[in-house]
């Protein structure tokens, strides 16, 4: 109960000084009536803070409230052991009868939110809402043409409202089919149609032997099974003739003529809307045809556009310039066989002037696409070439394939792959760039320091930072290399050592010596390694003075260093004498 006050509380303060309708107050009451029940009968406390809080808050026959309600129900019920469909029940009819007290535009909105839920009434109630505000009298508009554009352009104004909010909701294949429960007493077989998003759908009953309905619940695809449609044309692999030679007939389980086969083409026999199985394929008529309190339709399931019939006389608020108008989707007052006839006419004519198109095009117009396309491709590659980042040479490689045939369609789709294969080369220079910035930029003075090396390629750039990275190692190890002995190790039992009264462990100088010489002795085919021996001789008093006085003898400071090392320099040195 506390947690629920603190969210009422939340609600307050910004749900003060609400003003309320008849049937708003009404809802309100339902609901404190009902909370305050299950809430004392649930063992909770409700005294004035309780009273104070659910007092400022507007509850109304909506999902949050309601939904705030069960919540309260359910403690209740389960601990009380009540019904909690008869409570629902039971307060579900006294929201009902508080929609009597309902003003008109509460009517209208309750209308609204209860029709949305089935094919199109969102695009109906939309058309309602834009027709409201469409005829209300405009701001310089006197009487006599605000009366005149109503009863001018009232139905053509609403035709134009509900088709493009029809549009809006149409998708592509509209109708999906899949099979429902299969009842063996009364052998009928479910079959759902339903729009892709499954906001609503169509079930029929077919009349089915077990048999039948078994096999084609195990052998047809549960989402899409195999239907024909009366109209359409159908191919079944053979000539349309049976074994005798005559013309291939279907009938249904109940012994009657239902389709033709003439030349692969199936034709029912008689006009009928029957669902029906014949030969284990399912046979459904082009037409659905389905009424309610919300409207008429009438559905062409072999197009995904069904037909859409309004009656304006049983919704919004009855205007009079609307009276006894019936509207019809599909241009408004076609007819269903003018419109398929239309369609058809419209599609023999797409194909007819796509023939002609087809025969109009000539190799010059393919041949200027694909010169576009080179073209681009080579001032991609050009960009690429120019960016002093793109140190791999990075270039668009030539994927796409000769166009063959004069469609700019196809055309500005081969040029924004090209175009996003560019960007993402781009892209990728840039991630390495900034990649190697982050990770080596250290080892350099400045961005035109980075920039000065890192454009000259790769191997180039590795060298310079492993050299800069090399010399700044050097540099940390200064103090260290400048007490180095290396000409010799130093001897732990040297007798100068064990004769003095505070002898000196050299093991762990002797092993950084050893790791020292070991890791120059890796650099010594690197171009930089005169560097490195040059660093080590400045910087070490010993190796110093003895190549000021010796190293002249030595072609290289890097020999000179090698002979030094090397455990046998007296000797070396002897035969350059």
């Amino acid at each position: 109960m506390k947690k629920i006050l603190i969210f009422i509380f939340a609600v307050m303060m910004t749900a003060n000084g609400f003003s309320q309708t008849a049937y708003q107050q009404k809802c309100h009451q339902i609901f404190i009536k009902y909370a305050k029940m299950f809430t004392i009968g649930s063992g909770e406390k409700w005294g004035q803070n309780e009273d104070f809080a659910f007092s400022q808050v507007g509850y109304s026959e909506d999902e949050a409230s309601k939904g705030l309600l069960t919540t309260f129900m359910l403690g209740y019920c389960a601990k009380n052991g009540k019904s909690y469909d008869a409570l629902k029940k039971q307060i579900e009819a006294e929201y009902a009868a508080a929609r009597k007290l309902m003003t008109a535009d509460e009517k209208f909105a309750f209308k609204v939110n209860e029709e949305s839920t089935v094919p199109y009434g969102r695009a109906k109630w939309q058309s309602a809402l834009d027709f409201k505000e469409w005829s209300q009298k405009g701001e310089f508009e006197t009487s006599e043409q605000h009366e005149n554009r109503l009863k001018e352009q009232s139905r053509q104004t609403i035709d134009k409202f509900l088709y493009d909010n029809i549009n809006k909701e149409i998708s592509e294949d509209y109708w999906l089919v899949k099979f429902g429960d299969y009842n063996a007493d009364k052998q009928e077989l479910q079959i759902l149609f339903y729009d892709n998003e499954k906001k609503y759908q169509i079930i029929r009953a077919i009349n089915v032997s077990p048999q039948n309905a078994k096999y084609l619940k195990n052998h047809c695809s549960a989402n899409s099974p195999e239907l024909y449609v009366d109209g359409l044309i159908m191919h079944f692999g053979d000539d349309g003739m049976d074994d005798d030679g005559k013309m291939k007939q279907y009938w249904d389980e109940k012994g009657n003529l239902c389709y033709e086969v003439h030349d692969e083409v199936m034709t029912m026999k008689y006009d009928t809307y029957d669902i029906c199985v014949i030969d284990k394929k399912i046979f459904v008529p082009r037409f659905f045809e389905l009424s309610s309190e919300f409207g008429e339709w009438r559905f062409d399931i072999s197009e995904s556009v069904p037909p859409v019939k309004y009656n304006y006389d049983d919704w919004l608020g009855r205007p009079q310039q609307l009276k006894g108008y019936v509207f019809v989707y599909q241009e408004y007052a076609m007819t269903i066989k003018e419109q398929i006839v239309e369609i058809q006419r419209q599609k023999e004519a797409e194909a007819a002037r796509l023939a002609a198109q087809k025969a109009r095009e000539d190799s010059a117009a393919i041949a200027g696409y694909n010169e576009q396309l080179n073209e681009q491709l080579k001032s991609f590659n050009q960009k690429l070439k120019d960016n002093k980042y793109n140190v791999k040479g990075l270039s668009v490689e030539k994927t796409f394939t000769i166009m063959t045939e004069n469609n700019k369609t196809q055309f500005y789709n081969k040029m924004n792959e090209l175009e996003s294969a560019y960007k993402k080369i781009e892209n990728e220079i840039m991630r390495d760039y900034n990649s190697a910035k982050k990770e080596y930029g250290v080892f350099y003075n400045s961005d035109e320091d980075f920039d000065k090396f890192y454009c000259q390629g790769f191997e180039k750039f590795a060298l310079e930072t492993d050299f800069r990275n090399v010399m700044a190692q050097l540099q940390e190890n200064k103090q260290n290399i400048s007490v180095v002995n290396f000409l010799k190790e130093m001897n732990n039992n040297s007798v100068l050592n064990l004769m003095s009264d505070q002898p000196v462990d050299y093991t762990e100088i002797n092993e950084y010596r050893r790791k020292l010489l070991e890791w120059v002795s890796g650099l010594k085919n690197k171009p930089y390694y005169e560097n490195v021996i040059d660093f080590l001789i400045t910087n070490n008093a010993a190796l110093n003075k003895e190549f000021s006085k010796n190293g002249a003898k030595f072609s290289s400071k890097a020999e000179f260093y090698d002979a030094f090392t090397g455990g046998n320099y007296k000797a070396v040195l002897k035969g350059k004498k």
